[in-house]
């Protein structure tokens, strides 16, 4: 038997057994544009990466993002949430009311301190006590005075020998007397006043306000903004429990946005006070900007800002300042975006 390794249909595929057999032209078919548009597809990750590596090589390009200050809205004190008015992503004005909170009663906490606040009135000097001192060394003033315009009459009178030396020494004597007393009551106030202690008049202020709140019983609360800005997240629904100081929700402020950009060491000749940049944000919207000040700040790339391509290099931090409007849309905290310096060639550096 002898065995072919290759068949004889490879040069004549049109004939079986010697027979010619007539095919059909093809039904479809498939155009060439397609075969590249296939291509295109398949090949588009790797146009990508180029992309990518021939932009960093030939353009200075950094990224960045929006950063605004972050502040919290607190409870005042203990309470149940009543309404939430306020909603994720809503800018408000300062003194907007976010939320209306109920007080939860306290009788517990009522009777501490007003137990507290007894005690600090009977051990700290009041200012009715401080009066009356001052009285009563105003009036031994005066009668240490009057003795001793007694005792300077006397005097004379004993050396003209109009009195005799027995008036003389009770002369001496009131007047002894009547300075000792008002050395006394001076002492006295002093150390009434030198007992003071400013901490004790701020915690009886304290206790005082808090216990009038207590009183007031269940009255709803309002609880407003304190800033100009951006609601981020709310942390509380309604009839929710919040004990003082709990976190209500978290705001940016929008007046403190900042444009910061992070560029890489061998980039800082670009970066000088004043230097123009261009910012691009996600959708292609570009916004002129200017370098505020010199960069005072090295750190690593922010892992949000980080890239497949970009490694855990430390980075410059830069600040901006646009030179024309943001758009609102763009007032966004953390919003991401390019910073584009001009042209440079990487690989000669």
């Amino acid at each position: 038997m002898k065995v072919r390794f290759q068949s004889p249909k490879s040069k004549n595929p049109d004939a079986k057994d010697g027979l010619k057999i007539p095919y059909a032209p093809a039904k479809r078919v498939f155009p060439k544009w397609r075969w590249f548009l296939v291509v295109l597809i398949v090949c588009s990750p790797f146009l990508y990466f180029l992309f990518k590596i021939g932009s960093g090589l030939f353009f200075a390009i950094s990224p960045g993002n929006i950063e605004m200050e972050r502040v919290a809205v607190t409870a005042p004190r203990p309470c149940v949430v009543e309404a939430v008015l306020a909603k994720e992503g809503k800018a408000v004005k300062e003194g907007n009311v976010l939320f209306s909170i109920k007080p939860t009663v306290q009788p517990e906490r009522l009777q501490l301190l007003k137990a507290e606040r007894d005690a600090l009135l009977e051990n700290y000097p009041q200012p009715d006590d401080a009066s009356k001192l001052k009285e009563l060394l105003s009036l031994a003033k005066q009668e240490a005075d009057y003795r001793r315009k007694i005792l300077k009459d006397t005097e004379e009178l004993f050396n003209k020998g109009a009195a005799t030396r027995a008036e003389l020494n009770l002369a001496q004597s009131a007047f002894a007397s009547a300075w000792a007393n008002y050395i006394r009551q001076k002492d006295e106030l002093n150390k009434m006043e030198d007992a003071k202690d400013p901490q004790y008049e701020v915690r009886l202020k304290q206790l005082e306000a808090e216990i009038k709140l207590l009183e007031e019983g269940e009255r709803p609360i309002e609880v407003r903004s304190p800033v100009d800005g951006l609601v981020m997240e709310i942390f509380v629904v309604p009839n929710q429990t919040v004990a003082q100081g709990g976190l209500l929700a978290s705001m940016v402020d929008t007046k403190t946005a900042a444009l910061v950009t992070y560029v890489e060491p061998q980039d800082l000749h670009f970066v000088s006070p004043g230097r123009p940049v261009t910012l691009r944000f996600p959708g292609g919207k570009i916004v002129k900007a200017k370098v505020k000040e010199i960069p005072t700040t090295a750190q690593a790339l922010p892992y949000e800002l980080r890239t497949p391509f970009s490694q855990n290099q430390i980075a410059v931090k830069v600040i901006l300042e646009p030179t024309e409007p943001i758009p609102e849309d763009l007032m966004v905290e953390g919003l991401p975006f390019s910073a584009h310096w001009g042209f440079h060639l990487k690989f000669w550096e």
